[in-house]
C-alpha cells in the first residue's frame, strides 16, 4: 500500500491513483515516541523507501 501511495505522490496525485493514498489514511497509524511522549495519531503517513514522513 505505501509503494502504491509514494507512486501517487510522485505523480501528482492523478485521479486514478488517490485509492492508494485513502487507503493509507484508513489504517489508523499509531506512532510510538521513543522514550516519554504521547503516541501520535497522524493525519497523513508517507514512507518511500528510506524515507517516511507524517502530518498529524
Amino acid at each position: 500500500m505505501f509503494e502504491a501511495q509514494a507512486e501517487a505522490r510522485r505523480s501528482g496525485f492523478p485521479e486514478g491513483k488517490v485509492n492508494a493514498i485513502a487507503a493509507v489514511k484508513e489504517m489508523a497509524i499509531e506512532l510510538q515516541p521513543v522514550g516519554a511522549g504521547e503516541v501520535i495519531r497522524p493525519v497523513l503517513t508517507y514512507i518511500d523507501g528510506q524515507e517516511a514522513m507524517f502530518r498529524d
